[in-house]
């Protein structure tokens, strides 16, 4: 691969010494730089991640949702229908209730799961960029991908989607894995086959194809969506597996078939009873609108659009940019096999939009198309790098470096101020302390807006620490004017962002107008209980 070493007006004589080697890693870096800096990159992520889980924040309302299913079901009822609305593969629930019966529910002890998938699915990433771009091109992928505050949320809550993205990982390395890492391959294999496509020192298509397929047969029972990246994968390979012969055509059908039986296995036993109405009706703006067939394409360029801005949404149209660089790069190198397989994925997903049985846009749920955008990032830097006119080629690395300074930034930000998105537990350990028999206690939440509290049963953190209180317990509250009881608590969570209680504090203002306030606790990170007692009530004996 050809590389400028002339000087450039950038890189004059006259710089000092240390920012000239600076400058020469940055424009030229050498192989043996690129691998210390990855596997630097992938160990600096996991100490922060370990910063992140130290602190021990309190469950916040979509892990509470999962955490109480799992301490109430079985293993055999989290097969069936979750509460709330919940949905996640079985030997992820299985794991965790394994480790909730066996150390209880501690937040540390049930967000380990999620925390070392994290770890390994940068790790995982790593191993595939390293072995697919150019060493250049791989440390700004592995930095992207690493310091990506999507995925570093995702691994410090207990939720399946860390699992989702170590699943697609995983599959894209044995799906586009070359025998030796690209840095190795191009010493000695420039040529490709017949086709155009697969590089010489690539396994053949059918058998990468049964790798693929024996790790998701087991995969999609920790992760559902490793059934879309297979069969992006599985479509994707097609081409190569035909022009091989039969006997990749007989693996690429045993492949399909296993995957097959399990899908269908997991379908019936699990996945279908997790069908839950108010789950499409809550992706429904992330599904095609068959009401309104003209918003459909607009629909998938906005959201395929959102996925590209997830990475960094600071440089969204940098990132697009040079996901559609990378995308034409592959194109024009032939390497349109590994272009498939990054985007097999992606259109299996709008598909599944299209049909309305899984939601396309920029969040969670798309959390497993990450590792495959940021190889189409990692491609695009190395468009610009060969391809563009040579005074930008000297500063290919740059949407790189923004997103280091960003993703690093951040990550040195939450490593003073841990993040957060509630902290009930010193709240619920005062209620509990505090609260005389007969009070009621009525749990709320924040909204979208002050005015919009959330009143409806949505708010149940609580009882992850306080199982099950001595009634009047309620999820509903009705207007202040109606409650029924003298003395009662409201226990709420907020954002710390919101720097206290003023999403609730209209509703707050309601009650004293009926009621006074004779106790309370507000803790900065994210939770807090008043208690009242109603106009002319009788002291308390």
């Amino acid at each position: 691969m050809a590389v400028d070493s002339g000087e450039t007006p950038s890189s004059p004589r006259t710089q000092p010494a240390f920012a000239q080697r600076v400058w020469s890693l940055c424009v030229n870096p050498q192989a043996a730089a690129c691998r210390r800096l990855i596997v630097l990159t992938v160990i600096l992520v996991a100490g922060y991640l370990l910063s992140q889980y130290l602190p021990n924040r309190s469950y916040w309302r979509d892990e509470a949702y999962m955490l109480l299913n799992i301490m109430d079901k079985s293993a055999g009822e989290l097969l069936g229908k979750l509460e709330y609305a919940q949905a996640a593969p079985p030997l992820f629930l299985w794991a965790e209730r394994a480790m909730y019966v066996t150390f209880g529910s501690a937040e540390r002890i049930m967000r380990l799961l999620p925390l070392l998938c994290g770890i390994a699915a940068v790790t995982a990433f790593a191993a595939l960029a390293w072995r697919t771009l150019t060493p250049a091109a791989a440390v700004w992928a592995v930095v992207g991908f690493a310091f990506c505050d999507e995925l570093i949320w995702h691994a410090l809550s207990l939720k399946q989607y860390s699992g989702d993205a170590l699943m697609s990982a995983t599959l894209l390395i044995l799906a586009i894995m070359p025998a030796r890492p690209f840095s190795q391959a191009t010493k000695t294999c420039r040529s490709t086959d017949t086709t155009g496509e697969t590089p010489v020192l690539q396994r053949s298509a059918g058998r990468r194809l049964l790798w693929v397929a024996a790790a998701t047969a087991v995969g999609a029972w920790l992760s559902f969506t490793s059934l879309l990246v297979f069969v992006g994968i599985s479509l994707a390979l097609l081409p190569a597996i035909w022009c091989e012969g039969r006997r990749s055509l007989a693996e690429w059908l045993t492949g399909n078939a296993v995957v097959a039986v399990s899908g269908l296995v997991l379908y019936f036993l699990c996945i279908r009873h997790q069908h839950d109405p108010y789950l499409f009706s809550f992706w429904a703006e992330d599904m095609a609108d068959y009401s309104r067939p003209w918003t459909i394409p607009w629909f998938i360029l906005r959201e395929s659009y959102r996925l590209c801005e997830v990475p960094y949404r600071a440089i969204g149209p940098i990132t697009a940019i040079l996901v559609l660089a990378g995308g034409w790069f592959l194109w024009k190198t032939g390497r349109r096999q590994a272009l498939g397989v990054l985007v097999g994925p992606v259109l299996m997903t709008i598909i599944a939009a299209c049909l309305r049985q899984y939601p396309y846009h920029g969040g969670r749920v798309t959390v497993f198309l990450l590792p495959g955008v940021f190889m189409m990032i990692g491609f695009g830097l190395e468009a610009i790098r060969q391809y563009a006119p040579i005074p930008w080629r000297q500063g290919w690395f740059l949407p790189g470096l923004l997103m280091l300074l960003l993703g690093a930034g951040e990550a040195s930000y939450r490593i003073f101020v841990p993040a957060g998105r509630s902290h009930i537990r010193p709240v619920v350990q005062y209620v509990r302390e505090h609260r005389r028999p007969g009070e009621a206690i009525y749990l709320v939440g924040e909204g979208p807006s002050p005015s919009q509290p959330l009143t409806n049963g949505e708010s149940v953190e609580l009882f992850c620490y306080w199982r099950r209180p001595e009634p009047p317990v309620h999820l509903k509250m009705p207007s202040p004017a109606g409650i029924p009881e003298r003395r009662f608590w409201v226990a709420f969570t907020f954002l710390p962002k919101h720097k206290g209680t003023r999403y609730l504090d209209p509703l707050l203002n309601q009650i004293r107008r009926t009621a006074d306030e004779k106790d309370h606790i507000v803790v900065k990170e994210g939770g807090a209980a008043f208690l009242f007692e109603k106009h002319g009530s009788a002291p308390p004996p």
